[in-house]
């Protein structure tokens, strides 16, 4: 019995490190690659603050999802509004279903732009990770709706 335990708790442990190991993590594959240049489109013109944007496929914990790195004109902060647009844009842009998006934004000059007062009024669950925040698909349908 004691070896039977022995193997349950090894295979968790190995399951364990392989979740901890790919969380947040960026990954690419051709299948995602039309469905990541939709949504650099769609962010790009989600608002005309956007200067530019990268998006890469990423992993956190069993959740894939994107992470969005967008690059905004001046160095005023992200509104509530421009947010929200950001969101929906990353969310719905593609074929795939994200199960979050981890955002990230900063000015032309480098600077990074706090994202979280926005959401923080916009009423959206998120993590904050480094810089940016991290949203569930199911937060940000719950907090904007579906936005289709």
């Amino acid at each position: 019995m004691a070896g039977m335990r022995r193997g349950w708790t090894v295979a968790a442990a190995v399951a364990a490190a392989v979740v901890l190991c790919t969380a947040c993590s960026p990954s690419s594959g051709k299948s995602g690659d039309a469905d990541a240049s939709a949504v650099v489109s769609a962010v790009e013109a989600a608002d005309s603050r956007v200067a530019s944007a990268t998006v890469e496929q990423g992993q956190s914990g069993f959740s894939s999802g994107w992470i969005v790195e967008v690059v905004m004109s001046g160095d005023d902060p992200v509104t509530s509004d421009e947010l929200s647009a950001l969101l929906l844009a990353a969310r719905h842009a593609g074929s795939r279903e994200p199960g979050h998006i981890d955002l990230f934004t900063k000015s032309q000059s480098g600077a990074s732009l706090d994202l979280t007062a926005a959401a923080d009024q916009l009423g959206i669950l998120y993590s904050k990770i480094g810089d940016g925040i991290d949203v569930n698909s199911d937060g940000i349908d719950d907090a904007l709706g579906t936005g289709r």
